[in-house]
């Protein structure tokens, strides 16, 4: 039954044993470990709902690859120890009060340098998409891709203390049908905080201030906006993914966004933006960060970032 709830517990000292564990739960990947003789791999599997939730504890330095995920996301909480990512010429660490997701198009390299401490959730992607459906009218054929990490620190402690209280609450419930609707209530509870999590951090993601108001006919343009939105864009390249007149195009996009489809494509640059200055932990270059948005004039890009934000991008970035 689905919001029945089901225990699972392992341990061993020989990490090729952990490998196989790790890989029926997750798919194909190579670890390795470094030092067998200090190697432990412990774990404590939650399943309730459209979630299973994974208590790790590692010892020993851990190297994994190529790890491939297909119908779910998997979000992770480090609790003691740093995930180390190497992505392209650069690491990305994350640590404890940070949080990482990988979606079903990534297939990622990390390690683990002393072991960690972590808590992991995995998320139905149907269910996820049923959700958005249902209760924001968001709609998507294709699966979705997530930033990596950045996500706001507020939002990342609210939903892990939640998996958290959420797994010892059940616990605690010994009536079997009130375990079930307390693991309902759940399910779209955590839902919901992984969407606010995701907006909060990177409004561009959903845009569900707007999404829910597009119709059928113009979702399209919407979403090839979204997916190439460092790329050259024309009205052309729009009215071809949507089968409409540039006329019948802009009469739409003026009807229920009080925009042309240009002007709401440099909201939604814009937007980017500024969510990539305020999560900038390193020193960037602003015409780097604008070019990734799509931004390619830089003398006007002051004005038009200033008009919609009351700011400077050089201000929003001071704060970061």
């Amino acid at each position: 039954m689905r919001y029945q709830v089901n225990y699972e517990s392992y341990e061993t000292n020989k990490s090729f044993d952990s490998l196989l564990q790790v890989r029926s739960h997750f798919g194909h990947h190579q670890m390795f470990s470094v030092d067998e003789k200090n190697f432990l791999f412990k774990e404590r599997v939650t399943r309730f709902g459209g979630f299973i939730a994974y208590d790790f504890d590692i010892t020993g330095d851990i190297k994994i690859q190529n790890l491939t995920i297909s119908d779910y996301l998997l979000l992770v909480f480090p609790l003691e120890g740093d995930f180390i990512f190497r992505d392209k010429a650069k690491n990305i660490r994350v640590s404890p009060g940070q949080a990482f997701i990988l979606s079903p198009s990534q297939s990622p390299n990390f390690s683990m340098p002393v072991g960690t401490k972590s808590l992991a959730l995995k998320c139905s992607y149907a269910i996820l998409q049923k959700y958005l459906s249902r209760t924001l009218n968001f709609h998507f054929d294709e699966k979705l891709s997530f930033p990596l990490t950045g996500y706001a620190a507020a939002s990342v402690s609210s939903f892990k203390d939640a998996i958290v209280n959420i797994m010892q609450n059940i616990d605690n419930i010994k009536n079997e049908r009130l375990r079930e609707v307390y693991i309902e209530q759940s399910e779209a509870y955590l839902l919901t905080l992984l969407v606010t999590m995701m907006e909060n951090s990177f409004h561009s993601v959903f845009q569900l201030t707007d999404s829910f108001e597009f119709p059928q006919s113009i979702e399209p343009a919407r979403q090839y906006m979204l997916k190439n939105i460092s790329d050259k864009i024309s009205l052309l390249h729009l009215c071809k993914v949507t089968n409409l007149t540039n006329r019948s195009l802009i009469y739409q996009f003026k009807k229920h966004t009080e925009a042309t489809p240009m002007e709401y494509l440099l909201s939604l640059r814009l937007n980017m933006l500024r969510e990539e200055l305020k999560r900038a932990t390193a020193p960037v270059k602003l015409v780097d960060l604008a070019l990734k948005c799509g931004l390619n004039h830089a003398g006007r890009l002051a004005k038009q970032y200033q008009q919609k934000f009351g700011e400077l991008p050089s201000e929003t970035l001071k704060r970061s």
